[in-house]
């Protein structure tokens, strides 16, 4: 007779499927604490090694430092104390200057006393040189009288072109009435700006009344040597002669002129001549008086 089990094959007895979920159960939980225990192991071996590496690490790191220390002592004990002191030893370069010092201003000033002088525009000076030169062709010096007497001509027309083409003269000389070119080619020589003046007496009064300070109308005023004294009339502004002053004292003047002198050749005046000491206020020239000074 055939049993239920026998009759169908796929099934089990109840006791039996007991016993096999229990196994089962077990094993299980078997697997599961043993895959825990592995894990807890690992992780303990893992930090184990690390702690020993750490410790080795550290212990070799100290190892390598008392070795050097060891070293450097043993060379030359301590080692710091070989280093020069810096407040000692270090020293700064020497300093230099800059090539260009010149362009660097002092922060002080020097001693005045070595300070050069520097030349001053002596107005004095100028005067006395003028005086000087215009003395130097004069009849007490070299005596300057004009080529060809009554000719006019003259080396200081020539100076400024202005002389007359017509009249045959001498190499480096021109013809004309010369005393304010005489005049002028004095000041010019001791640096004086003649831009203005011509031939014409009367310019110089023109050329004073440009230059403020330099006109002196009448004859109150008490001329300076190298003053122009110009002779003349002022209500038609014609100038009749102008020479230099070469002297002043005691209300007289001393005056050295171009063009002018004792007649020499058919009443003609061809020197440069020194006038004496003259009376400003009595003084005439061709009939006019002197109208005025002009200081360079």
């Amino acid at each position: 007779m055939n049993s239920k089990f026998d009759e169908n094959p796929n099934s089990f007895p109840i006791h039996k499927k007991h016993l096999f979920l229990t196994r089962l159960l077990l094993s299980t939980v078997f697997i599961i604490l043993s895959i825990a225990l592995i894990l807890r192991l690992s992780t303990s071996t893992t930090s184990s090694l690390k702690s020993q590496n750490s410790i080795k690490i550290t212990t070799a790191s100290k190892t390598l430092n008392t070795a050097i220390t060891s070293t450097l002592n043993s060379v030359s004990p301590p080692f710091q104390s070989t280093l020069p002191p810096t407040t000692n030893t270090v020293t700064s370069p020497p300093e230099t200057k800059p090539l260009l010092t010149s362009i660097v201003p002092p922060t002080t000033s020097p001693p005045t006393t070595t300070q050069p002088t520097m030349p001053q525009n002596d107005s004095s000076s100028l005067n006395n040189n003028i005086a000087s030169l215009a003395s130097s062709f004069d009849h007490y010096h070299s005596a300057f009288v004009e080529a060809n007497p009554g000719s006019g001509c003259n080396p200081f027309s020539y100076y400024f072109r202005r002389g007359d083409p017509s009249v045959p003269c001498p190499s480096g000389m021109e013809a004309n009435y010369w005393c304010a070119d005489f005049a002028e080619w004095i000041w010019v020589q001791n640096g004086v700006n003649g831009e203005g003046i011509n031939d014409g007496a009367i310019s110089f009064i023109s050329w004073g009344g440009d230059h403020p300070g330099s006109l002196h109308l009448g004859t109150s005023y008490t001329p300076q040597v190298g003053d122009a004294v110009v002779w003349g009339d002022m209500a038609t502004f014609i100038g009749t002669h102008v020479g230099i002053v070469v002297g002043s004292q005691g209300g007289q003047i001393e005056v050295v002129s171009g063009n002018a002198g004792p007649a020499i050749y058919n009443g003609a005046v061809a020197r440069v001549w020194n006038s004496g000491y003259i009376y400003p206020s009595t003084s005439v020239a061709d009939g006019d008086p002197i109208i005025g000074y002009v200081t360079p």
